[in-house]
């Protein structure tokens, strides 16, 4: 009898499971709807997966290869310049919020850089101005205070848990 090996992402979250191949594709495809109902935002779509190697007869105990299921992020192919016109951003404040939104939901990095920030910023062609990079210290600063993003360290951004609970309402209509 040979072993198939099935590996499942779910964000940060990777779980490897392994058994014969009957039981198998059944039990990662419920293990794959139990992790997406962790998470808010894939309540709201609809759970997706791809194995890279469909012949799961192939794989035996001794082979290396694994088969990948993973879950698409639903938001892949959002950009920033739609987040910014989805919320109306009129201040480069507002467009660092949604730069950040975006390294987060999209780019799925829950910590960030200044640099990648103002990267993300500067995407928003529509609504990036050259203020925007010399006021950046500022702006952060602001976000920080205003607890819509915390400084980690010198330089490094996460977005706080009242907005990503925030940003996760708006962004259901964004699709």
């Amino acid at each position: 009898m040979s072993i198939n090996c099935v590996k499942l992402r779910f964000g940060e979250a990777e779980v490897k499971v392994a058994g014969s191949h009957d039981d198998l594709a059944e039990v990662a495809f419920e293990l794959l709807q139990r992790m997406s109902k962790l998470h808010p935002i894939m309540n709201q779509h609809s759970v997706d997966f791809s194995c890279e190697n469909d012949n799961l007869d192939s794989i035996s105990s001794n082979d290396s290869s694994e088969s990948n299921v993973t879950v698409h992020n639903s938001y892949s192919g959002t950009s920033v310049q739609q987040m910014a016109r989805h919320r109306n951003c009129n201040t480069g404040s507002q467009l660092a919020l949604v730069a950040c939104e975006y390294l987060h939901f999209v780019k799925r990095n829950t910590i960030f850089s200044r640099k990648e920030i103002l990267s993300a910023m500067r995407d928003s062609v529509t609504f990036y101005k050259d203020s925007d990079s010399g006021n950046l210290t500022k702006i952060l600063k602001k976000l920080v205070d205003d607890k819509k993003i915390l400084n980690r360290s010198k330089d490094k951004y996460c977005l706080s848990n009242k907005t990503v609970k925030s940003s996760e309402k708006y962004l259901v209509d964004i699709r």
